[in-house]
């Protein structure tokens, strides 16, 4: 296994992206990054998709739309209550694991939306994420 692959199996080993604390600072970070980057994304997805400008304002929309969704369902309330449910002798029944890793592959219609949304639902979920880009053979 190659040195990232490793480092991102050893991050999804010790459960280090399953903490609710890191999953909002990760999705933060990832709304920020777009914000400030938010011309340069439009101008790449007009490029790469020949949509016109309306068509690129609703993909860059409803990709921040999931991306704010994602974050307004995480409850630290609830997820500090399950996550320390054990320590005082509770049980947990919503409590769930995340997968560990994920690989997205993006979508050829609307790419930005699709790598947007699954990679905030996948980051929420307490995932390590893999982003496939070009071919994978």
């Amino acid at each position: 296994m190659t040195k990232p692959y490793a480092r991102i199996r050893s991050a999804a080993v010790d459960g280090r992206a399953q903490a609710i604390m890191y999953k909002i600072l990760q999705l933060r970070k990832l709304h920020q990054v777009l914000v400030r980057e938010g011309e340069a994304i439009e101008d790449a997805i007009a490029r790469d998709t020949g949509f016109n400008a309306v068509e690129v304002k609703l993909e860059y929309y409803m990709a921040m739309k999931s991306l704010r969704d994602h974050v307004v369902a995480l409850d630290r309330k609830k997820c500090l209550e399950a996550e320390y449910a054990l320590a005082h002798k509770k049980d947990a029944p919503e409590n769930r694991d995340a997968v560990g890793v994920v690989i997205i592959e993006p979508g050829t219609h609307t790419p930005f939306y699709s790598v947007i949304s699954a990679l905030s639902a996948a980051i929420a979920g307490g995932n390590c994420v893999l982003l496939q880009v070009g071919d994978a053979s």
